[in-house]
């Protein structure tokens, strides 16, 4: 008795398990690319944030001027005004010992914010920053 044997190109069998190995491969690489994205939209946000706390700081510490200009300082280097930014400010009374101006400042993550990822894991999830100087005033 013969025996049939099936003849087969050589590396089909091969190409039914790449098809199978990109399908959990490419999904991954993807994933891992976006949240490098992600990543650094919220680097640069926090950089930009550490920024204008740092220059709000100094127009009340060096060019001594009001809460007011501090606010409108920061909000003019705020990348994006319409976000719902707190920014805190503490100044010493003028016959205080202590000269330390303080600038914090805080963007909730949330929904309409960029973190909406980060914000499915914790409800209260914020960028916080705070910049301190010494009043030369």
């Amino acid at each position: 008795m013969e025996r049939l044997t099936r003849i087969t190109k050589p590396g089909a069998a091969r190409r039914g398990a790449s098809v199978i190995e990109s399908a959990f491969v490419i999904p991954l690489l993807t994933m891992i690319v976006f949240s490098g994205f992600e990543l650094g939209s919220v680097l640069h946000m926090r950089q930009s944030m550490l920024y204008a706390a740092r220059e709000a700081s100094r127009v009340l510490a060096v060019q001594g001027g009001s809460m007011a200009e501090a606010e409108a300082t920061a909000l003019d280097l705020l990348p994006n005004a319409e976000l719902p930014w707190a920014n805190a400010f503490t100044a010493p009374a003028p016959d205080s010992l202590d000269r330390e101006v303080t600038c914090e400042s805080e963007l909730p993550l949330g929904a309409e914010t960029i973190g909406a990822v980060i914000c499915s894991f914790s409800d209260d999830a914020a960028l916080r920053v705070s910049v301190s100087m010494r009043s030369e005033q």
